[in-house]
């Protein structure tokens, strides 16, 4: 446009943006701290907080799909449990198995309960746990709900799940949404060609 005016100093102070630098991949627990956290909410003792720890690092749901769960939504099919994920209509959005780890803390939790409710967390005035509650719990052991949601989408890669699986479970509808949790190492690459050919 400026050659066009032949007026080529109207964008002399015009900088171009340099490159944004890839982001490095989002923060998750090492397998130490994952296991330290485990230790540390076992001891604990709290049902309910091991049972909501287990579930968010072995499904990797948000919070807020935490708090929205309900009995119903656990299903089972064969010897195997699902969640149920419902998007805001209500309609199924995806459905993730459930470890058995994560099965036999959910069903501890509900057997010390021992009460009626429609959602599965509760908080200690019989109400639907708030995602206020499960992130102010977290901190007690440093922890975020985002950091475990992390922690599972890191598992998964880094065990060599496929993206579209992760992408999948993880309920991401943008497949670079995943792909921030694949590092570039040097040493990835050398033993991908190592163990290829």
């Amino acid at each position: 446009f400026s050659r066009f005016l032949d007026k080529p100093e109207i964008v002399l102070n015009i900088d171009r943006k340099a490159k944004e630098k890839k982001e490095d991949p989002p923060k998750a627990l090492n397998m130490l701290e994952q296991a330290a956290l485990l230790k540390e909410i076992e001891v604990s003792g709290h049902f309910r907080n091991i049972a909501i720890v287990y579930t968010m690092i072995h499904t990797g749901i948000r919070v807020s799909e935490l708090c929205d769960l309900n009995h119903s939504d656990i299903q089972k099919e064969g010897e195997r449990q699902y969640i149920l994920i419902r998007d805001s209509k209500g309609d199924i959005d995806r459905k993730i198995p459930l470890s058995l780890t994560a099965s036999e803390k959910i069903k501890a939790y509900k057997e010390f309960l021992n009460m009626e409710t429609e959602a599965i967390f509760i908080s200690s005035v019989n109400q639907r746990i708030t995602p206020r509650s499960v992130q102010y719990m977290l901190t007690k052991y440093n922890a975020t709900p985002h950091k475990l949601r992390n922690t599972f989408c890191q598992t998964l890669i880094d065990k060599g799940i496929d993206l579209q699986t992760v992408s999948k479970l993880m309920g991401h509808k943008d497949l670079n949404m995943t792909k921030r949790y694949i590092g570039e190492g040097k040493e990835e690459l050398e033993s991908a060609i190592e163990n290829t050919f």
